[in-house]
């Protein structure tokens, strides 16, 4: 169907420089640019519900933030479990060691952890305290 509209000057060299950029007509750039615009109409003044595909998105971001922040907690939480270790076992030699044996102490201390056979996680740490 044939219509007839109105442009400001500006605004058709903007939309023809729109068109030659993605290789389509004006027409169709119009006509994508009156979609979109009536999309974002019924996002604004009708939609009751968030869109599925916008809700998939958040939930995906939501989890891979969440993975990766327990991802560092993890390993901040395991370190501290072996620096843990690591002093416990000072403590138990006196408080006599050299630099030679620390690295051994530390040696131990992930190889306790490692038989312990799971992760030190904050959700399991405010459980047991």
């Amino acid at each position: 169907m044939k219509r007839s509209i109105r442009i400001e000057d500006d605004l058709l060299r903007d939309i023809q420089n729109i068109a030659e950029e993605e290789h389509k007509s004006i027409n169709q750039v119009i006509s994508d640019a009156l979609k979109y615009y009536r999309d974002y109409h019924y996002m604004q003044r009708k939609a009751t519900l968030i869109n599925d595909q916008i809700l998939g998105i958040v939930k995906a971001v939501t989890n891979t933030a969440i993975q990766q922040i327990n991802a560092r907690g993890y390993k901040i939480l395991s370190e501290l479990a072996i620096q843990q270790g690591i002093t416990a076992a000072v403590l138990a030699n006196n408080l006599e060691i050299d630099r030679n044996e620390l690295s051994v102490y530390r040696l131990q201390a992930v190889e306790a952890l490692k038989n312990s056979q799971r992760l030190i996680s904050l959700e399991n740490l405010v459980d047991e305290l």
